[in-house]
């Protein structure tokens, strides 16, 4: 998996990602808090000044002061030394105190002003936000402080109040200001510092994200491949990791797992197939119901060893065992061939059921091949005595259901089929196999099969007389007609 990919790394970026994210917006909140706190602070020292001072100049005088052939003139040398005054007690240099007087067009002009090199009528352009100041002041003839704008000279706050004449008319205004660029150089150059610092933050996460999944990746793929194996079903499969924290405590979980699964696959050896199938289906509604029942329709084999008690006199039970569990393969093998469910072993017998389309015809085959494999493992000696089979097979309608107690449970199938399918099994001579008459009329078509002439016998549980064959043939005779 690419290091891009991982948890570990993701993980970091995202934890980066949030962090420079409120870093960047602290950033943004205290600029504009610094910056809320200078338009309030010098706005309201500047309106003030303004506002202050105003109202002790002559407005008249300034209507005597229209070019620069006036800077020599007593009114201008008059509003001069007010300004002056000004510029003085609030400790403004000689650019910050000015006064404009609106002209007829609409516009403005400088009329007073403390530089050396005077500039009486030059016209002045205010930025739009500040012109509307200019306005109102003209119409409401009070003072008022601007807003941080910026127009040819740089960036300024300024405080602006009317000069009125005599008669109350505006004859000018004064306009004090503070330039902010020195500021505003200064609050960028600190937010760049703060930028760079965040870069080297983001550099040094995004590296401790890559340190971290090269020193988490060995142990995040050893758990990976514990995943892996529960799906793959090898759960021989033992996770190693080589730290000892949280990892550990998951890889430990995963082998307990896996060791779990393992046992558990192993005892599905030991259910037969219906049962399986009862068990996936029950577990997506939520568990095993221990009332479920259902009849169903089926061919019942049951086959043992003729003459077992005798075997088993003779022989250790060490080889009792050995030779039962290759004679029981053989016909598991067989049975599950040709479609059926081995529903029990009972010593040396074998109880399975066979379902669906050709139940019967599928049962006989399967009969018929164990004894053939019997024969075989006979010739060859594969058991230390002979052994010899009979089979009994019968078909009808039993349940099959879920027996025994919440702690212990068998799903097995009871009824009639199940006894009779035992009594003819006990009624086969070695290597013979008896069939019912329900059997023998499903099979009446099948080429390469010769049943025996029908036999009436009496067995327990039955009152009345059953009637049974004895089938011979081979697999490959056996086919419908």
């Amino acid at each position: 998996m690419s290091w891009w990919k991982s948890f570990a790394f993701r993980f970091v970026a995202l934890y980066t990602t949030v962090a420079v994210t409120v870093v960047l917006i602290g950033l943004t909140a205290l600029y504009n808090r610094e910056k809320k706190e200078v338009i309030d602070k010098f706005g309201l020292a500047l309106e003030t000044i303004a506002s202050t001072a105003a109202p002790f100049m002559q407005g008249d005088l300034l209507d005597a002061i229209r070019a620069n052939d006036d800077a020599e003139s007593e009114a201008f040398r008059t509003m001069r030394a007010a300004l002056a005054t000004v510029a003085k007690e609030n400790h403004l240099a000689d650019d910050q105190a000015y006064i404009l007087r609106p002209t007829d067009d609409g516009a403005y002009e400088f009329v007073v002003m403390l530089q050396t090199n005077t500039f009486i009528g030059d016209r002045y352009s205010p930025p739009d936000e500040v012109a509307e100041r200019y306005a109102w002041i003209v119409t409401e003839k009070d003072g008022v402080r601007t807003d941080l704008y910026t127009d040819a000279h740089g960036t300024f706050l300024s405080g602006i109040a009317p000069i009125l004449r005599r008669d109350g008319s505006v004859a000018g205004l004064l306009q004090v200001d503070y330039g902010v660029d020195q500021y505003l150089e200064a609050v960028k150059a600190e937010r760049e510092r703060y930028l760079m610092g965040l870069a080297a933050m983001v550099t040094l996460f995004l590296a401790f994200g890559v340190w971290i999944h090269r020193r988490l990746g060995r142990d995040v793929r050893a758990l990976l491949g514990g995943t892996r194996a529960i799906e793959s079903e090898e759960y021989d499969h033992v996770v190693v990791v080589g730290s000892g924290d949280e990892m550990a405590v998951v890889a430990e979980a995963l082998n307990r797992a896996l060791a779990g699964l393992k046992e558990r696959f192993e005892m599905l050896k030991f259910l037969p197939r219906h049962t399986a199938k009862m068990i996936q289906a029950a577990s997506k509604l939520g568990g095993v119901d221990r009332t479920l029942a259902r009849r169903i329709e089926v061919a019942v084999f049951e086959s043992d060893i003729r003459g077992f008690t005798k075997i088993s006199e003779k022989l250790p039970p060490e080889n009792i065992v050995s030779m039962l569990n290759e004679y029981i393969r053989v016909q598991a093998e067989l049975i599950e061939a040709a479609g059926g469910s081995i529903d029990k072993y009972m010593g040396d017998a074998v109880l399975a059921i066979f379902e669906g389309e050709h139940k019967a015809r599928r049962a006989v085959e399967a009969a018929l091949a164990i004894q053939s494999a019997v024969e075989e493992m006979n010739a060859r000696e594969a058991f230390e005595v002979p052994v010899h089979i009979g089979i009994g097979i019968t078909v009808g309608e039993l349940v099959m259901g879920n027996m025994g107690s919440d702690a212990r449970m068998e799903h097995t199938v009871i009824g009639s089929p199940v006894n009779l399918a035992a009594r003819l099994c006990s009624q086969a001579s070695p290597g013979e196999i008896v069939v019912s008459a329900t059997v023998r009329e499903e099979l009446d078509d099948a080429q390469g099969l010769h049943f025996s002439v029908s036999e009436q016998i009496r067995v327990k549980g039955f009152a009345a007389p059953i009637a049974c064959f004895r089938a011979q043939g081979s697999t490959a005779d056996v086919h419908p007609s």
